[in-house]
């Protein structure tokens, strides 16, 4: 089995960590994936990370300061900090770190270099400024930091010997500082009110959708965006999952990725998982259309999934299972759930790689078994049908986990509950 990796928090399907890993575990000869996980909370994050059997998680917003409660060790930087956002599986329990603070320091030192005592402003109090503050103080610099709500500023600038400062002088206040550092959405922003006309270094944590370029008045200002600060971080927790280094050039080749490019949702997972009901919900509460891959089958056909394996055996299925999907792929269709086997063919894992967003619906064997009990699938033809699901479950992990962009625990939600995070975590994703 490859060993597997995932990022977290929620949203999280707009995530660029997964294509930045996979190339570094590539070049660098490692069996691994690593992919998303769509959560409720960080409970239901922490449950998928370990009923997967995950080697290792990064974290998010907005779950960063809850992820050192799971932790049974803690790097130096997360025991001052607080904030964890890496999670790193030993042989007996998890280690958590924080790379945002080597993610921020490196982003930035070369230019800081350039500056002579710089007067540095950070916006925002959460996880990632903490981080920043961290990273300046580590290195001797003093800063300022703004939020709306001036107690969570002031704590973090007493712990880090900085400055806090009131949120409603931050527009009249913006110009006179050399850096900033803005770790909050453009969407809180009054972007009408800021005005820059010095030259400055203005370091954005968002890397999508940044207001602050247009806002750089002066010719020699420079902008730098969340991509470095998201590519350093990430080699920092590489080098923590696989004591290997990866370069910042091949990271930022596989940054331009966009796996939201593609315009098909399909559902993969085991049987009983619920991708016919979730794929139907998700129809009904968006108004994208659905289709079923065995339902066309037995559509074509004129006969069952069932009568189909008993007459022509599996090898016919699964060929009329790739040419069913072919079909869909180039239809009007923008859902598309598919048969629990379907990622056991080569063919059909590079389809819904190349073509769709895959969620993978979890469902861990014993919720599987109640589930299917009773149930005339051709496969659970067996005197001990537990048997055949645990078998069945392992053998496909891997196929499952390599083909998704977004993995979904089914196993304590309702239909409609999936429906719902699911549909969340493409329409913010889209939009973002």
């Amino acid at each position: 089995m490859i060993k597997l990796y995932a990022v977290i928090g929620k949203p999280i399907l707009h995530s660029k960590s997964p294509p930045l890993m996979n190339a570094a575990f590539t070049l660098q000869h490692v069996d691994a994936h690593y992919t998303r996980l769509a959560s409720a909370d960080i409970s239901d994050a922490i449950f998928l990370t370990k009923a997967l059997g995950l080697k290792g998680i990064n974290c998010t917003a907005p779950y960063k300061a809850e992820l050192v409660k799971y932790a049974d060790r803690k790097s130096n930087e997360v025991l001052e900090l607080g904030v964890a956002n890496t999670l790193v599986a030993h042989e007996d329990d998890w280690k958590a770190f924080n790379t945002d603070i080597t993610g921020v320091w490196n982003s930035l030192q070369e230019k800081i270099a350039k500056l002579k005592n710089p007067n540095i402003l950070i916006i925002g109090a959460g996880g990632a400024a903490s981080s920043a503050a961290m990273a300046l103080h580590s290195n001797k610099l003093s800063f300022t930091i703004c939020n709306r709500t001036l107690s969570k500023a002031k704590k973090i600038a007493d712990k880090f010997s900085g400055k806090a400062l009131e949120y409603q002088d931050l527009y009249e206040q913006l110009d006179n500082y050399d850096i900033i550092i803005s770790t909050i959405s453009s969407q809180v922003l009054d972007s009408t009110k800021i005005i820059l006309h010095k030259e400055k270094i203005l370091f954005d944590a968002i890397y999508k959708n940044s207001i602050w370029k247009e806002k750089l008045q002066h010719p020699d200002s420079e902008l730098i965006t969340g991509k470095d600060w998201l590519i350093h971080q990430g080699i920092e927790a590489f080098y923590h999952f696989t004591k290997k280094k990866a370069s910042y050039e091949n990271w930022e080749k596989a940054f331009h990725h966009n796996h939201l490019a593609k315009q098909k949702i399909a559902l993969i997972g085991f049987m009983g998982s619920g991708k016919s009901e979730v794929g139907k919900q998700l129809s009904k509460i968006s108004d994208w259309t659905y289709m079923d891959t065995d339902e066309q089958i037995e559509k074509s056909e004129g006969t069952s999934i069932k009568a189909i394996f008993e007459d022509r055996g599996e090898e016919n299925f699964r060929d009329l299972e790739t040419e069913t999907l072919k079909k869909l792929i180039d239809s009007e269709s923008q859902i598309i759930s598919t048969g629990g086997g379907i990622i056991k063919k080569a063919e059909n894992r590079k389809l819904l790689k190349n073509n769709c967003i895959c969620i993978w619906l979890y469902i861990d064997a014993q919720t599987c078994l109640a589930r299917v009990r009773g149930d005339q699938r051709p496969l659970l033809n067996h005197p001990e049908p537990s048997i055949v699901i645990n078998k069945l479950l392992v053998e496909r992990r891997d196929y499952y986990a390599l083909c998704s962009d977004l993995v979904v625990n089914t196993t304590d939600k309702s239909i409609e509950e999936i429906a719902n995070l699911i549909h969340e975590e493409i329409n913010q994703a889209r939009n973002s």
